[in-house]
C-alpha cells in the first residue's frame, strides 16, 4: 500500500476519534426553565398508556373489514407497516398481506396504534425495522 496514503487515512482516523471523544465528553447546559420542564411534562402526558394502547390493539383485531384477513391467517404473525404514502399494510407470515388506505377509519387506527407503538417501544417487531408485530 502507497505509505503517504497510509499516513493520510491514519491522520484522518485519529482527527474523526479525537472529534467524537471531545464531543462526548461535553455536557450539555441545560438551562433551569421551568417552561421547558412543563413542556417535556405536557409531551410525556400525550403518550398513550399500556392500557390505551392494548385497547387500540384490540380494536383493531375486532375490526370487522380486518376479519377475513385474521381468519386466513390464523397461525400466522402479522406485521403492520406504515407506508411512504401514508397507508398502513397488514403482512402476515405466510406473505399475504391488506393495504389499509389513509383516509380510512381502520387506516386511522392502525397509524394510532403503529405510531404509539413505536413511541412507547412496545410491540417492536425483534426483525422488521420501523414495524409493529400486531399477532405474534
Amino acid at each position: 500500500m502507497n505509505p503517504i496514503a497510509v499516513a493520510e487515512l491514519t491522520q484522518l482516523g485519529s482527527s474523526i476519534l479525537r472529534n467524537g471523544i471531545s464531543s462526548l465528553s461535553k455536557t450539555e447546559n441545560h438551562p433551569s426553565n421551568p417552561s421547558a420542564f412543563a413542556d417535556k411534562l405536557k409531551g410525556a402526558e400525550s403518550a398513550l398508556t399500556r392500557s390505551e394502547l392494548k385497547d387500540l390493539k384490540i380494536q383493531l383485531l375486532n375490526d370487522s373489514s380486518l376479519s377475513d384477513f385474521f381468519k386466513q391467517n390464523t397461525d400466522n404473525t402479522i406485521h403492520l407497516d406504515k407506508l411512504a404514502d401514508g397507508s398502513m399494510r397488514l403482512t402476515s407470515s405466510s406473505g399475504d398481506f391488506i393495504t389499509l388506505a389513509k383516509g380510512s377509519t381502520t387506516g386511522q387506527l392502525a397509524i394510532q396504534f403503529h405510531d404509539a407503538s413505536l413511541e412507547a417501544c412496545e410491540n417492536l417487531s425483534p426483525s422488521r425495522e420501523n414495524s409493529v408485530l400486531l399477532i405474534s
